[in-house]
């Protein structure tokens, strides 16, 4: 959740703004007075929790470039924190941000400071929302968000300076340098309709040049490139007759309202709402947070991660807890399912076995059903193995067709049990069951289509049987019966009958397969 509220502290009020949207709407302002803090500290009784951020813009901000040795890591942390505090030591707002290497050393690094050095200013308030555990998120200023409000519309040169109007009636300047603000500006001005606008917004403009210079921060004949965030039409007739040393850019405000989706929000002479709007978009890089001060904003952080947590257990339990009693349903169907099956068969047994008279039989012929059964099975050739042994050899002779299977069982004689005879106390004894020794299949069909020629239907019926006697597990393999009788001493007689295409050739094989091996 992105910032909701702002609190604007200007010299002499606070102004609150609320997110409307993507733009941002003052809601009310409170003098800097002992009847604005009370009339503050209401507010922030009856003021919905919501994420805040403070942004000042006063006078009494100040900047201080440094130069650092070179060391790096937590030795630099704590040579800028050092120096900081030294250099700003009346005040709790400050910050400091290293500038990297200068460019005509070898071994200084920039660093550059700045502090609110009034504290006055923001300690009531700060009390205030500290005393109400109001959510803040931190303290930022004007100057510190300057760089980065820029770089949403240009590149920064390498000397820039942003200015902006603010507060209905002040002129905001902030002087860039290698992309960090290292000093800012605030003064009375005139609105930018009024007359002797143009003027007084020059003067401001070389006054800041001449402190610059002054400071060492900008040179004589270093280059400037000014940006004006304003009313494009009086910036430029401000600037017509001017002959200041300096690059103008101008960035219409209506620009800058279509860039973040605002409209009729934002007025010429308050660009600090252009600012704000900003900071609903993305957070500040820089801020003045004390360290010691509690952090409720991490507290609302944390209550939301919890309840949000909390949330989505609460809904995955739900979703699980759903796919358990959907699951429930089907087991609960399946199994109503299952048990009228059961009763359905159950009473069909019941009423299919009325129809039958009881058996009356004893152990001993109960027995012998039950080896005869064995038996059966035992010595059964399974139908899907005999047809996938001639099915791999059958699938090679597309004109070769089987119309009939059949087999015999040879079983294994007992010579003992053979010249035996029951005696009178032998009608009981379990009978015997032979085992089968081997299988032998006759295998019948015809040649279709056949053209007459028996010499090739001698030889596919040779050849079938040869691809049996080799690729199958059967042991031997031989022709029963030609088309016609083609043994030596077999008599040829009969007549030839041609009926078109439809002539038939038939033959038939026999198989032999030992029972151990097609059980193997």
């Amino acid at each position: 959740m992105g910032v909701r509220r702002f609190f604007y502290i200007t010299q002499d009020a606070l102004v609150v703004w609320k997110a409307v949207g993507k733009a941002v709407v003052e809601e009310t302002r409170f003098p800097s007075s002992d009847a604005g803090y009370e009339l503050f500290s209401q507010y922030l009784e009856s003021m919905p929790e919501a994420r805040t951020l403070m942004v000042v813009d006063v006078i009494e901000e100040e900047f201080s470039t440094d130069s650092l040795p070179a060391v790096s890591g937590s030795d630099r942390r704590s040579l800028m924190e050092r120096r900081l505090k030294k250099r700003f030591s009346r005040t709790p707002y400050r910050t400091g941000v290293y500038l990297g290497k200068r460019r005509r050393a070898t071994d200084n690094f920039n660093a550059v400071y700045t502090a609110i050095t009034n504290h006055e200013l923001i300690d009531p308030w700060i009390a205030l929302i500290t005393r109400h555990k109001i959510p803040l998120i931190g303290i930022t200023s004007i100057p510190l968000m300057s760089v980065d409000l820029l770089k949403e519309f240009r590149k920064p040169a390498e000397n820039s300076m942003l200015v902006t109007l603010h507060q209905g009636g002040r002129l905001r300047l902030v002087f860039i340098k290698s992309g960090q603000a290292v000093s800012a500006r605030l003064s009375r001005s005139l609105s930018e309709h009024e007359e002797g606008f143009g003027p007084a917004l020059i003067s401001e403009i070389v006054q800041s040049r001449k402190y610059l210079q002054r400071s060492r921060q900008l040179g004589a004949d270093d280059p400037l490139d000014i940006y004006f965030i304003a009313d494009e039409q009086a910036v430029s007739s401000a600037l017509e007759d001017s002959q200041a040393n300096f690059k103008a850019h101008i960035i219409d405000y209506t620009e800058a309202a279509k860039a973040f989706r605002i409209g009729a929000e934002l007025k010429p002479g308050n660009m600090e709402a252009l600012f704000l709007t900003r900071c609903i978009r993305k957070r500040p890089r820089l801020d003045y947070t004390l360290r010691d001060r509690v952090n409720y904003s991490k507290h609302l952080r944390a209550r939301h991660f919890l309840i949000g947590a909390a949330t989505a257990g609460a809904v995955a339990c739900s979703i699980a807890a759903g796919g358990y009693l959907t699951s429930a349903f089907v087991f609960r169907n399946q199994t109503q399912s299952i048990n009228a099956q059961i009763a359905q068969m159950e009473e069909t047994y019941r009423r299919e076995n009325e129809e039958f008279q009881p058996l009356r039989a004893d152990s001993h012929e109960m027995k012998l059903a039950v080896d005869t059964g064995d038996y059966i099975l035992r010595n059964s050739l399974p139908i899907e193995w005999v047809m996938a042994q001639v099915g791999r050899v059958m699938a090679d002779q597309p004109d070769m067709h089987i119309g009939r299977l059949s087999w015999e069982l040879e079983a294994v004689t007992d010579p003992d049990a053979a010249g035996r005879r029951p005696g009178r106390n032998d009608e009981n004894l379990p009978v015997n069951i032979p085992r089968a020794a081997a299988v032998t299949a006759n295998l019948s069909g015809e040649i279709r289509p056949y053209d007459g020629n028996l010499r090739h239907a001698f030889g596919k019926i040779d050849a079938l049987a040869r691809n049996l006697q080799q690729r199958t597990a059967f042991e031997h393999v031989a022709v029963a019966e030609y088309p016609i009788d083609a043994r030596p001493g077999a008599a040829l007689s009969g007549e030839v009958r041609r009926t078109g295409d439809n002539q038939l050739a038939n033959f038939s094989l026999s198989l032999s397969l030992r029972v151990d091996d097609a059980a193997e």
